[in-house]
């Protein structure tokens, strides 16, 4: 069986599908819905969790301005050397990122 994948904006990777996940623009604990998600890798939807509180995520609300948070560049900086296409564990991503930053 061949694997399907999908492209991920932020980290400009092609990742297995089963590790896309949705990220909700505007939280559903605030009303979002299905039609408010941008299809992100769960390597860069867990990062972006990190480095963005929740009071401020909805001040994010596309591909771009996500990935033009001073945090995820140095993320996406990092991650774009990686060859990998599924999903890292995020702490130690972050155990890495700290090295390069």
């Amino acid at each position: 069986m061949t694997k399907a994948y999908e492209f991920c904006p932020i980290c400009n990777k092609n990742i297995e599908s089963v590790f896309i996940e949705n990220h909700h623009v505007i939280p559903t604990s605030k009303g979002g819905t299905v039609n408010d998600i941008l299809r992100i890798c769960g390597t860069c939807h867990d990062t972006i969790h990190y480095f963005i509180p929740i009071e401020e995520i909805e001040n994010y609300k596309t591909y771009h301005e996500l990935a033009s948070h001073p945090d995820m560049q140095i993320y996406i900086k990092w991650i774009e050397r990686k060859n990998n296409t599924g999903h890292w564990n995020i702490k130690k991503v972050l155990k890495n990122i700290n090295k390069v930053a």
